[in-house]
């Protein structure tokens, strides 16, 4: 027994011994590189000059002009602040030894030369001036936001660049590493604030931002450092009770009474109905005015020193106040008083005094024991070793790789010779000691010889617009997610990783979108701003299009084009005006057309099967012909897509719009789609239909209408031309043709919110009172509430065979008739709006403001034109138009004429609209 005990001894040694010398040896990880060359047998000079870029060499090595352009250099992380990012117990340790730390980091070694105690005494000292620039903040976490995060970094992404960290998860050579211990270099506030934005601190993109919100990037920075153990800095007094106010505590009873790492109110298993009083000490560096920061939901209280600092007492949702005093260097005592009635339990401490901004009080706050953290010790850093660290890293060539904001800092000291001067097999290819120690694979080796080779030869880099699109997206690792031209894509073990909420739309609703043809596919500026900012455009698709920034990806959107650009269609020659082309868009994209609202939504609209991509983006994103050819025939450009065509084989299914062709009704829904998210709502969208119809009489519709108000009247008149009366403003703020409305949001359920008109060709007119008395010509119109300005409303009649309502109301003694009436001609009628204006008085100074826009023009006829469709013209007993600036504005006005009929004094005023 004693020998197999040894024997299991010596053989768990050799093991250790193994896997030591494997981390050890860990060949710098660049994705690209490793999924596309790093098999390959033969050397390759594009993989070569690439691993110079992502190894950084030529920031020590300087590059000939001609290849500056072509080798993009994946940046250092900038060291600015970094003391406020990682622990400063961490940093030392990393330098000593990156790859250990580390393994697969492309960070070399950079003091291998430098032996025994003078390479210590240089690490610490470069150590002690890096964490000189900040201090880190703790925060806590719970069970809930570690699975939260676990959740996320499954889903969003960032399974397609790394492994998952979990010890029995599968480890693939393409995966960006991690620190071997993240706990130990980060904490959850500093982290966080990192992958809310790694564009910050690694410039070059290689991890761009997924724009995750705070709440995500806490929930998955909680799961990177689920066993992080922090040591306790504050005591507690946990309370179960039901309070409105803060009590006197010290005449209670706690439930239960220990440690924790800052102020974590969720330390007891309620979460409604408790309070906790925390005790602690804060340690202050130095005198001089600090401002306190308290913030919670509900109740909370603040003492510094026994004093009553701030106070947010009550029931509440998260309350902030803030409190500036003078203190002293040294320990204070604080104590914090908290209460959670119901909903949300939040409660927020923070800091800022001399030489720092606000942060997390938790920083400051004394350790209380540290024997059960699993945390390095942090440095207590000496400002004498700080400032001979920072000569360090400037003579160790630090600052030629770091970026670091320290005004004092000169130019990097250290120079390396030039890439072509070097020799072959020679300095860090050689894996000497004295050059700086990448752990250069056999095959890295090999193709940076190559690519050292090209470049000492003085040959030029032919490289064509398809051949840099390879290399940029090789670069940033595109292919992790996109196939283009049959390379890339989801690596086998990731690609269950890619997950979606519509099953039923299959791969494309998970999988990122191929970018075969994509510059043939989407408008320039869209793929642009999709590089600069990511996308949010397919919300059913887990995986986030991330941030990479132009500065990184360049003008590769015009490579695209460039590339990828198909010949144009023939111009279609429109044989049908545009007004009447949008109309039959909006009817074909609707339920009683070709139902792509059954797949797509529409703005905030929902479809009303699967929610695939929003019509009312198309055409900010696609390009005009490439739409055109799509839609006729979608699996010919997007191979294994569900989307059918609504022609198939050339067949129209509706010949009855737009005389049956099939390329005037494509264009008509691109035209209609041009109107983006101001477009009228396609039909078949809003939840239960209930349409009114419009047949012999007018049909009113008395309810909250968008645009006309909560004491909106609609008519829909059969002349199939609608109006929507405000009854509030005495105004007819909109004007539609077609389908007058649908009533199934009001109908059903409990009828809450605003109904959109159902129709088309949806007219917006200014929302205010159309008359008004002015001193003169320069008076302003009236603003405010019509009934201070002396409106009153009066119902309205109806009157006719058709029933068409006249509305009633009153200005100043002048009653007003009001009576819209529609034109009975053609497919999209004028409305007259006919007033009768009635006074014991004759009225003076009595204007009609007949619109007010930007682009108001006098038309031919006393008419005015406003932008591209609408005229209006009004007639009867009124002046001359009278065009007036009103701001950025132009506001039409005319006096009104007035007649003596039967000892009243009258006008009669009709002011067609036509649109």
């Amino acid at each position: 027994m004693k020998n197999t005990h040894r024997f299991l001894s010596v053989t768990a040694f050799v093991c250790a011994c193994v896997l030591l010398t494997e981390v050890l040896n860990a060949a710098p990880v660049v994705p690209g590189y490793n999924r596309f060359f790093s098999e390959s047998e033969e050397a390759s000079v594009d993989a070569g000059l690439l691993l110079l870029g992502e190894l950084n060499c030529t920031s020590c090595h300087a590059i000939p002009d001609e290849l500056k352009d072509q080798i993009s250099v994946k940046a250092a992380p900038d060291l600015s602040s970094i003391g406020g990012r990682v622990r400063s117990g961490y940093l030392a340790g990393f330098i000593t030894s990156p790859q250990s730390h580390k393994p697969g980091t492309t960070m070399p070694d950079v003091m291998q030369d430098v032996g025994g105690k003078s390479r210590e005494e240089r690490i610490n000292h470069i150590a002690h001036f890096l964490a000189s620039t900040g201090a880190v903040g703790e925060s806590n976490f719970t069970a809930e936001t570690v699975n939260k995060g676990r959740q996320l970094f499954t889903t969003v992404g960032c399974m397609a660049c790394h492994d998952l960290p979990e010890e029995d998860a599968v480890k693939l050579p393409t995966s960006v590493p991690f620190p071997k211990d993240l706990s130990s270099k980060y904490t959850v506030t500093s982290l966080r604030y990192f992958l809310e934005d790694p564009l910050k601190v690694r410039h070059s993109g290689r991890m761009p931002n997924l724009n995750l919100g705070g709440d995500q990037a806490n929930q998955v920075a909680a799961y990177l450092l689920r066993d992080l153990q922090l040591p306790p800095n504050l005591s507690f007094k946990y309370y179960e009770v039901t309070l409105q106010n803060l009590p006197d505590f010290s005449k209670m009873k706690p439930n239960l009474e220990g440690e924790v790492s800052g102020f974590n109110v969720e330390v007891g298993p309620r979460r409604d109905n408790f309070a906790v009083v925390f005790n602690g000490i804060l340690t202050l560096p130095k005198d001089g005015k600090y401002t306190l920061h308290i913030g919670s939901d509900d109740g909370a209280r603040m003492l510094i020193d026994g004093q009553e600092i701030m106070k947010v007492d009550g029931i509440h949702p998260v309350v902030r106040k803030n409190y500036q005093m003078d203190l002293k260097a040294g320990d204070h005592t604080i104590v914090v008083e908290y209460f959670e009635a119901g909903g949300g339990q939040e409660l927020y401490c923070d800091i800022e005094g001399p030489g720092f901004g606000k942060q997390d009080m938790s920083t400051f706050l004394k350790v209380k024991s540290i024997e059960d953290s699993n945390l390095p010790e942090p440095l207590m850093v000496d400002l004498e070793m700080a400032k001979r660290g920072k000569d360090l890293f400037l003579s160790n060539g630090c600052a030629n790789c770091h970026k670091m904001d320290k005004a004092e800092l000169d130019l990097p000291r250290y120079s390396a010779q030039p890439l072509v001067a070097l020799k072959d097999n020679s300095g860090c290819l050689s894996g000497g000691e004295k050059a700086p120690k990448y752990n250069l694979s056999d095959s890295q080796k090999r193709d940076l010889s190559a690519a050292l080779a090209f470049i000492k030869s003085g040959d030029k880099l032919q490289r064509d617009a398809k051949s840099q699109i390879a290399t940029t997206m090789t670069r940033f690792n595109c292919y992790a997610c996109h196939q283009r031209d049959g390379v890339g894509g989801p690596e086998k073990q990731r690609n269950s990783f890619f997950d979606t909420n519509q099953k039923e739309m299959g791969d494309e609703a998970r999988i990122p979108p191929h970018l075969t043809g994509v510059g043939d596919k989407l408008q320039g500026e869209w793929m642009k701003h999709v590089l600069e900012n990511g996308a949010k455009d397919r919300p059913y698709m887990f995986t986030k299009m991330p941030r990479f920034s132009s500065a990184n990806v360049g003008d590769i959107h015009e490579l695209f084009a460039q590339v990828d650009e198909q010949k144009k269609q023939p111009e279609l020659e429109n044989l049908f005006s545009e007004k009447k082309m949008k109309v039959a868009g909006r009817r074909l994209v609707g339920s009683r057309g070709y139902s792509c609202v059954k797949c797509h939504t529409f703005g905030p609209h929902k479809a009303t099967g699967v929610q695939a991509i929003a019509l009312d983006t198309m055409t900010k994103r696609l390009k005009h012909d490439w739409f055109s050819r799509y839609i006729v025939d979608p699996p010919a450009l997007r191979p294994g897509t569900r989307m059918p065509s609504a022609w198939p084989n050339g067949q129209v299914l509706l010949p009855a719009v737009l005389d049956g062709s099939v390329q005037q009704q494509v264009e008509s829904i691109w035209l209609y789609l041009t109107d983006g998210d101001k477009a009228q709502i396609p039909q078949g969208l809003g939840g239960n239909s209930m349409e009114l119809y419009v047949f012999d009489e007018a049909v009113i519709y008395r309810n909250f209408i968008q645009g006309a108000g909560s004491r909106a009247i609609g008519v829909g008149y059969p002349e199939k031309a609608n109006v929507a009366f405000d009854a509030n403003q005495m105004s007819l703020p909109l004007l539609w043709h077609g389908a007058f409305i649908d009533a199934g949001k009001h109908w059903t359920g409990r009828g809450q919110g605003y109904q959109v008109p159902l129709g088309d060709n949806l007219l917006t007119l200014p929302n205010q009172p159309a008359f008004a008395i002015l001193d003169s010509q320069e008076t302003v119109w009236p603003t405010g509430k019509p009934k201070e300005n002396g409106y009153r409303f009066g119902g309205y009649a109806l009157e006719g065979d058709k029933r068409k309502p006249t509305f009633l109301y009153s200005y100043n003694g002048v009653d007003i008739h009001d009576r819209p009436n529609p034109e009975d001609d053609g497919e999209f009628p004028a409305v007259n709006r006919e007033f009768t204006l009635t006074s014991d008085s004759e009225p003076e100074h009595f204007y009609l403001r007949a619109h007010v826009a930007k682009d108001v023009v006098q038309g031919e006829d006393g008419a005015v034109v406003v932008g591209d469709e609408l005229v209006i013209k009004v007639s009867g007993d009124v002046g001359e138009p009278i065009l007036r600036k009103a701001g950025d504005q132009t506001e039409v006005l005319l006096p009104v004429k007035w007649k003596r009929v039967r000892g009243k004094f009258v006008a009669e005023i009709i002011q067609r609209y036509e649109w």
